[in-house]
Formats: C-alpha cells, structure tokens, sequence
C-alpha cells in the first residue's frame, strides 16, 4: 500500500484460465463519522464502483467493514444475478503483510457465509 490507497494489476497463476484484471481500492478513516470508509472497482466484476464502511468497535489488527449488497454473484460469462450481502475483512496490521478476506452471505435466508476473495499481501524491498 502506499498511502491510503492501492492500485493494481493482478497476473494469475500461470497456466490457470483467470485473465489478468485490474483492481484499484481506496481506504481512508472518516472522523466526522468515526469510521472507516473503502470503495474499490474490480474488472472482473459488472457491478461498477463497490462501497463499504466499519460499524461498530475495531480490535488492533483487523478490521471489519461491510458492502452494501451487490446483486452479481460471479464473474464474466458465469454471472447468476443472485444477491450477496459482504464484509471485507483486514488482518495483519503491518507494513510488511497484510491479508484481506471477503465473505459472501446469500440472500436466501440461510444465513450461511463463505469465504470469496482473499488477497494477501507482502511489501517486496
């Protein structure tokens, strides 16, 4: 990360039939509000600009912010137009690595939640 943002160009495994995309997020503490704001975009994804906010009391080290539902469910040709409810998870805490985890909750009265998208992250000198 540098400063309060992240831009970048992810390059799948090698061999894997994932194309390379973009991905740039934005991660800012709001003081008026007394919360974390983020919004990233994803080409990956046909739902455009991806808002999300804290709630509640942050723990050192990990911190807890929440979309508003997003009604995709998949990625380029293998879109089911389900809705989601998400939370976008960041753990580490350090300028040297950082893991974020996005858990998806379908909304059909389940409840059940899974893990998404994880990216992690490692400061290279």
């Amino acid at each position: 990360m540098i400063g309060p943002y992240l831009q970048e160009i992810m390059h799948p495994v090698p061999g894997s039939e994932t194309p390379d995309f973009s991905r740039i997020s934005y991660l800012t503490y709001f003081r008026v509000e007394g919360r974390w704001q983020y919004v990233s975009l994803d080409t990956r994804f046909p739902v455009g600009i991806m808002p999300a906010v804290s709630f509640g009391k942050q723990t050192i080290g990990k911190l807890t912010l929440e979309f508003a539902p997003l009604s995709f469910v998949g990625a380029e040709d293998q879109v089911e137009g389900r809705t989601v409810q998400s939370n976008y998870v960041i753990t580490g805490g350090n300028e040297e690595h950082q893991m974020a985890q996005q858990y998806w909750t379908r909304a059909d009265g389940n409840g059940e939640s899974w893990l998404a998208v994880q990216y992690e992250y490692s400061r290279k000198r």
